[in-house]
């Protein structure tokens, strides 16, 4: 009878502390929210988040240029920002380091990995993580990448300060031009991309010069810029063809006519000498006699 009683009671009281909770539903509302933070991929980790600094020009216009090539507009933002920290801490142009990792790394790739092992956005090789000072033996990481690359180049520039073109040489590794095949051409790549971004730079609006290699640098040929065609620029063009096929027949029209003008017999000019003039046999006058009425001439 008493556990009967007290079943009882714990049900209303049960059925009364319910009430009380889901009469006043605001009190949810103040309950803490669960946050759930992604879960960063393993190459993301590697690549790292630092945030770049555009705030000077020539860090905006290395950042125009590399985001044509990458995929992902923040890692270009970022490689133009410590491209321009490290090319000023050894004293290198920036845009001689943009045509380096164009040509390193085309696609501006930090997790690009060659078949010999060289990463991240200009190519390192793996036994020089860690040797240069950089704070991180990393070789995807962005800024880390490019830390190594550039002291890398500077060392090769201070062991041939007068030649360049062997500087970028040893940089590829194609000191003897055995490892890869035309290696020696390597340079001449490096100086054509520089020459390239140095144009999507000025054609930013910037007030820089076009970058020009070192006078002891090979000599690089000028890539012609494409030819934009436009429906004017073909209608010029035909009547231009048109006006050289009407002149050709005429000269070829004038030809003919004087060929045919000298073959003919040319006659000889008249004489301007005066002749003698023939005197007119004198007139003989008959004599009329007249008979009669009838005029007989003799």
């Amino acid at each position: 009878m008493f556990a009967g009683a007290m079943m009882v009671g714990g049900v209303v009281w049960a059925g009364t502390r319910a009430g009380t909770v889901y009469a006043r539903p605001g009190e949810l509302l103040s309950l803490p929210v669960a946050v759930v933070k992604p879960t960063l991929s393993p190459e993301a980790l590697l690549i790292g988040d630092a945030t770049p600094d555009l705030t000077s020009p020539v860090t905006q216009r290395i950042a125009f240029v590399l985001r044509k090539f990458a995929k992902d507009e923040r890692v270009a933002d970022r490689a133009a920002t410590a491209l321009v920290r490290e090319a000023s801490k050894k004293n290198i142009d920036p845009v001689l380091l943009v045509g380096l990792m164009i040509t390193e790394n085309s696609r501006i790739d930090p997790l690009a990995k060659s078949n010999v092992g060289a990463a991240g956005l200009m190519q390192v090789m793996p036994f020089h993580a860690g040797e240069w000072g950089c704070g991180s033996a990393n070789l995807v990481n962005v800024e880390s990448n490019i830390c190594h690359g550039v002291a890398i180049l500077a060392d090769y520039v201070r062991r041939s300060p007068k030649d360049l073109h062997k500087a970028l040489l040893r940089y590829n590794g194609c000191v003897r031009g055995t490892n890869t095949p035309n290696c020696h051409t390597y340079s001449s790549k490096v100086y054509k991309h520089a020459n390239n971004a140095s144009r999507l730079m000025v054609a930013m609006g910037g007030d820089g010069k076009s970058y020009r290699a070192p006078a002891n640098a090979r000599r690089v040929s000028k890539a012609k810029a494409p030819v934009k065609r436009t429906a004017r620029s073909s209608t010029a063009k035909k009547a231009t063809t048109a006006r050289k096929a009407t002149t050709a027949r005429k000269a070829t029209t004038s030809k003919a006519t004087a060929s045919r003008t000298a073959s003919k017999r040319v006659r000889p000019a008249r004489s301007t000498r005066s002749r003698a003039v023939a005197k007119p046999a004198p007139i003989k006058v008959p004599k009329q006699v007249v008979l009669g009425e009838i005029k007989v001439v003799r």
